[in-house]
């Protein structure tokens, strides 16, 4: 009985601690969320971190493309 318990716990937690997003050979931990606000500097920028791993490794770089409304903002 103890067992099945002790089963069923651990299936919810590592179900709840897998919060990646995979884009082909890229697996992100930490991306930015549709709607998050960041804090702006006085120049009107933001720091926002993008943490991840490239699981293959002929990759020489990674792009990032900044929308707004669904257009290319920066």
């Amino acid at each position: 009985m103890f067992k099945n318990y002790l089963i069923l716990f651990l299936f919810f937690f590592i179900s709840f601690q897998s919060n990646c997003q995979r884009i082909y050979s890229m697996v992100f931990n930490k991306l930015p969320q549709d709607y998050q606000f960041y804090q702006r500097e006085e120049d009107n920028y933001a720091h926002i971190k993008i943490k991840g791993v490239i699981e293959l490794s002929d990759w020489s770089y990674v792009s990032v493309v900044i929308s707004k409304d669904g257009k290319p903002y920066a």
